[in-house]
């Protein structure tokens, strides 16, 4: 008899976990998924020309900071003085008596508006060094 009651309260309990077990969801049909995917790729295929042509921007931007810091190592070693300069020129060097204005390119990239006049007044001898003295007072 003992081993009746055992067998009943084995399959009872066994009753219970089965039917108070988590229930697992179905499998997920993945096809919206896919097609979703397969939208968005078109679409990426489909992207404005201005905003590939502002990604390839920002790599030439990169690749030409390092162009910059490459030569500027280079540089070094050619020039009695080296300054950085950063903005429409990228550097002055002086060697010996000549004084160079520097700009790095890399790629394709040209000169721009500001360089290209800046180069023509250069090769023009329009280029004047001008010493300016203030006289500066603190209260105190």
């Amino acid at each position: 008899m003992l081993d009746v009651l055992i067998i009943v309260a084995l399959l009872v309990l066994a009753g219970v976990i089965y039917y108070t077990r988590p229930k697992v969801e179905p499998v997920v049909d993945i096809t919206p998924i896919i097609s979703n995917l397969a939208r968005d790729i078109n679409s990426l295929n489909q992207l404005p020309d201005r905003m590939i042509r502002n990604l390839n921007g920002q790599i030439s931007a990169k690749k030409g900071k390092i162009g910059e810091l490459t030569t500027y190592m280079q540089l070094l070693a050619e020039y009695d003085r080296l300054i950085p300069v950063g903005d429409f020129i990228d550097f002055i060097g002086l060697k010996g008596d000549s004084l160079d204005f520097i700009e790095v390119k890399t790629g394709t990239s040209r000169l721009g508006k500001s360089q290209v006049q800046t180069k023509k007044l250069i090769e023009q001898h329009k280029i004047r060094f001008i010493t300016v003295k203030h006289k500066v007072e603190i209260d105190g």
